[in-house]
């Protein structure tokens, strides 16, 4: 599909596992992120987009709202939905094109706040 895109040159289509090295590399050089899971995930990059402040396009599932609850540019679409990202890529596209500033705040989860997280978690377990 890309190579048949009339911006084929402008897209860089990567499906291969990324050293941590070039990471920050990708996401400065990103004008959004794409997550478009069909089910729960390693959500690594989930984690990692919002520091960078990209808007994120994902699937609705239960874990990526629940990563993203406090992120500003999360943007959730039904999973296997192709359509819906599109629209939703038309939107960042239209915003980008109007001067709307792009980049979202990430969340300031701190380590004691993501420890207590955890305690509730296993409080619930247990």
């Amino acid at each position: 599909m890309i190579n048949l895109s009339p911006y084929k040159e402008q897209i860089t289509c990567k499906p291969q596992f990324v050293l941590d090295g070039v990471i920050p590399g990708y996401f400065s050089a990103a004008d959004f992120v794409v997550l478009p899971y069909f089910r729960t995930a390693v959500r690594g990059v989930a984690n990692i987009a919002p520091a960078y402040g990209k808007p994120i396009i994902t699937s609705d599932l239960e874990t990526m709202q629940e990563c993203l609850k406090d992120y500003e540019g999360a943007m959730f679409t039904p999973v296997g939905d192709s359509a819906a990202i599109a629209q939703k890529l038309t939107e960042i596209y239209t915003q980008y094109k109007s001067g709307k500033a792009m980049v979202y705040n990430p969340p300031q989860n701190t380590w004691d706040e993501i420890a207590r997280e955890y305690e509730q978690i296993i409080e619930q377990i247990i």
